[in-house]
């Protein structure tokens, strides 16, 4: 499908990591308005284009972070996972379905420490280990699934959830029982 964006009235910018992507504007209206002359708006733009020119595209910012913290809870005994693609989607909604997940996995590896350090207390009692085993292992397990999920929408209807919330709501009801 052609882009059929103008030119005259957005951006495509080259970021660091080799992706395009389009801006409606470089600096925000707003404080265009502000500026005095025609050179300074051309300067303010010009600044705006080589610092997102130095950086990662949203998408590449976002899977970096993303990736980094499921980095540290591996290191915590979650299973490792790739980081999935999104399917099916617009530009805009994958962009924001990145920034959505990155930060339920931000809020989701908050809770998963605080939880791991319960669990090490619990291996310690050799009454409580095998519990604590299971409950590793299904946390661990819930995590992976909410992680895997490709579907933007997920991502975007869940919003407002808390991150950890998802993940409990991935545990079986079978394994609550126990």
């Amino acid at each position: 499908m052609a882009d059929t964006r103008s030119p005259a009235t957005s951006f495509r910018v080259r970021h660091a990591c080799g992706h395009y992507e389009w801006y409606p504007h470089l600096v925000p209206p707003d404080e265009e308005a502000r500026l005095a002359t025609p050179e300074q708006v051309l300067a303010a733009r010009e600044a705006a284009l080589i610092w997102k020119e130095n950086r990662p595209c949203p998408t590449c910012y976002y899977d970096d972070a993303a990736r980094a913290i499921l980095d540290r809870m591996s290191a915590l005994g979650v299973p490792a996972i790739t980081l999935p693609r999104f399917t099916e989607a617009t530009e805009k909604q994958r962009w924001w379905a990145h920034k959505i997940r990155t930060a339920k996995l931000l809020q989701i590896e908050q809770a998963f420490t605080e939880m791991h350090s319960r669990i090490v207390i619990a291996q310690q009692d050799p009454a409580r280990r095998d519990r604590a085993r299971f409950a590793q292992q299904m946390y661990g397990q819930a995590i992976v699934q909410v992680v895997s999920i490709t579907q933007v929408t997920y991502w975007i209807d869940y919003r407002a959830t808390d991150g950890w919330q998802l993940v409990l709501d991935a545990v079986p009801p079978w394994a609550k029982q126990r």
